[in-house]
């Protein structure tokens, strides 16, 4: 799990327990990736075209399918890590498994928010996709991963690091 930084070590998120256990991934492409998605989110937002949350719900759900799935599968993370590349940024290893645990959670949202489209409830879709958005944001721009949050104080508890896949 990234560390929070500095503001949100002062609002108590100092010390979050992340799932652990998948390997690692690279940073530069997850959090570029999620921007992108944020991106199809803000467009749905502002456009009401459903086909935009529909792209995302698709592609945070294979992401949330890892290991069965592989991340390469991902049409947002087939555009991002060549982008990723041009840039000539490095590599930056980090734990997989927080990542497809907040893919996890964007799939329920991302999907919520096209079935919601779907069967008329534009409001409640648009809503479902600003909280996704806003958390995306807040996790691909600032590094700070509200799903390491919910893990921490809604599964650990209970089930301890079960939830890691190995």
């Amino acid at each position: 799990c990234a560390r929070p930084g500095p503001i949100f070590a002062r609002m108590g998120f100092e010390g979050v327990v992340c799932p652990v256990g998948m390997g690692k991934t690279d940073k530069n492409v997850l959090r570029t990736t999620t921007l992108m998605c944020v991106g199809l989110l803000v467009s749905f937002i502002l456009s009401g075209f459903s086909i935009f949350v529909l792209v995302a719900a698709v592609d945070f759900t294979i992401r949330a399918c890892q290991p069965v799935v592989p991340a390469t599968y991902s049409p947002i993370r087939m555009v991002a890590k060549p982008l990723v590349d041009a840039l000539g940024l490095s590599p930056k290893k980090i734990q997989l498994a927080p990542k497809v645990f907040s893919a996890r959670l964007g799939a329920i949202c991302a999907n919520l928010s096209w079935i919601l489209y779907f069967l008329g409830y534009e409001t409640a879709a648009i809503g479902v996709a600003m909280m996704l958005s806003c958390l995306s944001f807040m996790d691909g721009a600032l590094g700070f991963c509200m799903g390491c949050v919910i893990y921490q104080y809604l599964v650990y508890p209970f089930f301890g690091n079960k939830q890691s896949v190995e």
